[in-house]
């Protein structure tokens, strides 16, 4: 199965023991088979996130003062062909 997992909302360094807690859940679900994970990411946090070409990876779908650029029809129609764009 294919997760995706809106990240935009994690600023490092910013959002404390979410943050924290997000990073080790996703450390813990990567040790498991059978998922694939897409991870929206925004610049402020793309690089900050884990990135394995086989299982998990990165999606940048926010620049920072560009909000999420439309309507959210708009965005979920863009975001579900970067999905699919596999």
């Amino acid at each position: 199965m294919r997760i995706g997992v809106n990240l935009i909302p994690l600023r490092p360094r910013e959002v404390g023991g979410a943050e924290v807690y997000l990073r080790d859940l996703l450390s813990e679900l990567l040790k498991r088979d059978g998922h694939e994970y897409v991870l929206v990411t925004a610049d402020y946090n793309h690089d900050t996130l884990p990135e394995d070409s086989a299982r998990c990876r990165r999606v940048l779908f926010v620049r920072e003062g560009g909000g999420a650029g439309g309507t959210l029809r708009r965005m979920v129609r863009t975001l579900s062909r970067r999905l699919l764009q596999r």
